[in-house]
């Protein structure tokens, strides 16, 4: 985008995607508008729409560890035993839940998606 202006509106949209939703309409209208969207501003989106959800979670930080994704939580947060039983169940051995003074959470990536996965896990736990 060569339009100072327009970039900036553009980038402020993408600053407000919140769910599965906006991502698909705010990747719709670059499309229409300017063509194909290059994989950076794909993932651009994605990560706005991962913070969005995260802030949603009370979670502090996200942050790799040899292909996996740990998510720090703040200590007053929304994790209750049914969510977190629903997670074992939906994700197994994969998943490490971690309840004390720090609770976290680590999660295996099955995959080379990781802005999908942590999306999709962040989405579950809602």
């Amino acid at each position: 985008i060569s339009d100072e202006m327009l970039k900036l509106q553009m980038y402020k949209k993408i600053a407000s995607v919140s769910s599965s939703q906006d991502q698909d309409d705010i990747i719709d209208e670059l499309m229409d508008r300017f063509g194909d969207v290059p994989i950076e501003t794909l993932n651009l989106i994605k990560i706005s729409r991962i913070r969005s959800l995260a802030e949603n979670l009370c979670i502090t930080r996200i942050h790799e560890e040899i292909s996996k994704i740990v998510l720090d939580f703040a200590a007053n947060n929304p994790l209750k035993a049914e969510m977190l039983g629903n997670l074992v169940g939906k994700y197994g051995q994969r998943i490490f839940i971690h309840g004390g003074v720090k609770p976290f959470i680590r999660y295996s990536l099955k995959g080379t998606a990781k802005l999908d996965e942590v999306a999709e896990l962040l989405e579950s736990m809602l």
